[in-house]
């Protein structure tokens, strides 16, 4: 975590080899990320990231991110859009989880709003057992308590994984097993919730400082 600026994104995307150019190391179990094959990399690590993008194919694909293939592909897909509360929209359009979406090439296409977009993206990672999944903000366009009841879903999910939670709110990611406080670029802290806000530092004040902001709400 850590204020706008601190390098969050920027760490997410180097983990993922979105950008190469850096300098120093990114191990994974002890492993340069430079020596894993893409193709492997790729299909162990899911990214969703704040600004979410889908592709003008259909919906099943768009959570898949591959194409539809057959009846698990089916149950895959409208399990993952159930658990993020997108199913009954889905189902309600002209072709279900195959309609397209964008009205690109389609003028049956589906027009989503933001948030559901958001919810589309998140499908995702219900729809993949990644080996590492990174949330960059991922529910910033969800009202409070869809993004509760979202959260919650994915802690009940996640089985074997290591789970990157990226975000500025700290009721996002306290339950966390470690927590990373970036500042200017750098590591300035770490450690669990409880033992951060019982020393001194930026995570700290930023609690105080969003205790006291919920309580004059």
């Amino acid at each position: 975590m850590g204020a706008n600026g601190s390098g969050k994104s920027t760490l997410v995307k180097l983990i993922a080899r979105l950008y190469d150019d850096y300098d120093g190391e990114i191990l994974i179990n002890s492993i340069s990320i430079s020596d894993y094959d893409m193709t492997f990399l790729r299909s162990s690590i899911g990214v969703v990231l704040q600004d979410c993008m889908v592709f003008n194919v259909t919906i099943a694909e768009n959570v898949l991110m591959r194409e539809f293939a057959n009846e698990k592909d089916e149950d895959i897909v409208k399990d993952a859009l159930g658990q993020v509360g997108l199913l009954d929209k889905c189902l309600s359009l002209p072709n279900g989880i195959h309609t397209i979406i964008g009205r690109e090439y389609s003028e049956d296409g589906a027009m989503l709003s933001g948030g559901e977009i958001q919810r589309l993206a998140l499908a995702r990672a219900f729809a993949s057992d990644y080996r590492l999944l990174i949330l960059d903000e991922p529910s910033s366009a969800l009202d409070a308590y869809s993004e509760y009841v979202l959260f919650n879903k994915l802690r009940n999910k996640i089985n074997n994984q290591t789970v990157i939670v990226i975000s500025h709110q700290l009721d996002k990611i306290q339950f966390a097993d470690r927590i990373i406080v970036l500042k200017d670029g750098e590591v300035s802290q770490v450690g669990t919730h409880k033992e951060l806000i019982n020393s001194s530092g930026e995570y700290a004040e930023l609690y105080k400082t969003q205790q006291v902001n919920n309580d004059s709400k």
